[in-house]
């Protein structure tokens, strides 16, 4: 960590520690941010951007609110977000991969496709427990706890870091690390409850900064030994869910801060090293802005798309099973017959030539070339769901 470049910080102080690496004692700093300060200053441009954002998303929940089952859309968007935070964290998988991966046992899946589907249980998990509860530093806990499952940081997961931590490239000493964050004990807990009422106290702050400047400072403080990337970033839509711009989970975010991932953690320490949070504030307000709009596009599409291939269907004579996969195919892009059979509750052989029907109106594509444990793909739903800000 650059210490000369964070000495100076308004927001916190260097703090010097010592700690054991490649068996050796090693003294370093790290840096101790302060509480959340209750005024912060934004130019009229960056207020500008947050209300063009907060338009995009009351435009957003008004298309969603016409879909008459809104987890056909939830479903396939929560995984495109798997999929891009994990990748800005380097565990990298394919959504498709991450769809085919929850058709087998969890077993049989490589250690990366497990994280990815953690952060998806961890995701529905949280906007389920948000119908009962805020924000709350025991979700954040019961939610790293399920994203660390079956991980090496499992034993420790679910509760505050209790070792030194730094931001950097893994095996490397500390004294090389982009950032070090606080070290562990009881001041690391205060600063992670006084996070926790800073998102809930007025401070005449549009909702869209606030959800910024906390996500800074969660990242800052950096509370558990794994996984605050992920977190922090899910925490981001959740807020926007607690707090009443959106109902359910529409928006994915990742993929724009993936996109921009040099600028994303360059502003983050810009932040810490002038105190300014303008910069920060309006590019996450950017981000916003602009996945808002394309999940709006992402509505539009999917279910135009659906309609027309059901309607395809109807008007070549086709009913029963076929039509109600083709119905459900912007929730269920990858399939099996079983799944169908079970989905469906039909038999196999139904759901076998049903599918067939669907590959044979290049609705459907057979993605594993094998004869048995095959995986069909709609890709046209595929693409559709990675669909971005123009």
């Amino acid at each position: 960590m650059d210490v000369e470049r964070f000495s100076a910080s308004p927001l916190g102080e260097v703090v010097p520690i010592s700690v054991e690496q490649h068996g050796r004692t090693i003294d370093h700093y790290a840096f101790q941010p302060y509480p959340l300060p209750s005024v912060i200053e934004l130019a009229p441009e960056t207020y500008a951007t947050i209300e063009a954002a907060a338009m995009e998303l009351g435009q957003l929940e008004g298309s969603a609110a016409q879909l008459e089952r809104p987890y056909l859309i939830t479903r396939p968007i929560i995984r495109r977000e798997a999929v891009s935070t994990s990748a800005l964290e380097g565990t990298f998988s394919t959504l498709e991969a991450l769809f085919a991966a929850e058709l087998v046992d969890e077993y049989s899946r490589s250690e990366s496709l497990q994280e990815v589907a953690n952060y998806v249980a961890a995701a529905e998990t949280a906007v389920a427990r948000l119908q009962e509860q805020p924000v709350s530093l025991n979700l954040v806990c019961e939610l790293h706890q399920i994203l660390m499952s079956g991980t090496t940081h499992a034993p420790s997961s679910g509760r505050l870091r209790e070792t030194q931590v730094a931001v950097g490239t893994p095996g490397s000493l500390i004294t090389e690390a982009r950032f070090v964050p606080p070290p562990p004990g009881p001041h690391l807990v205060d600063l992670f409850g006084d996070w926790e009422k800073w998102n809930y106290t007025a401070h005449g702050l549009p909702l869209l900064a606030r959800i910024a400047v906390s996500h800074y400072q969660f990242e800052t403080i950096h509370p558990f030994i794994d996984g605050n990337g992920r977190i922090g970033r899910l925490l981001a839509i959740l807020l926007l869910i607690d707090r009443g711009p959106l109902s359910d989970h529409y928006m994915v975010l990742s993929p724009y801060l993936e996109s921009r991932r040099s600028r994303y953690i360059d502003l983050l320490a810009q932040v810490t090293e002038t105190g300014d949070f303008d910069p920060w504030v309006r590019f996450f307000a950017e981000a916003v802005r602009a996945e808002a709009e394309a999940a709006r596009r992402r509505i539009s599409a999917l279910t135009d798309y659906r309609d027309a291939v059901v309607d395809h269907l109807r008007r070549s004579g086709l009913k029963g099973v076929i039509i109600e996969v083709a119905e459900e195919l912007i929730e269920r892009p990858v399939l099996t017959p079983t799944v169908v059979a079970s989905a469906m509750s039909v038999s196999y052989q139904t759901a076998n030539r049903a599918i067939g029907r669907l590959v044979d109106e290049q609705i459907l594509e057979e993605a594993t070339g094998r004869t048995y444990g095959r995986i069909f793909v709609a890709n046209e739903v595929m693409n559709l769901l990675r669909l971005g800000p123009e």
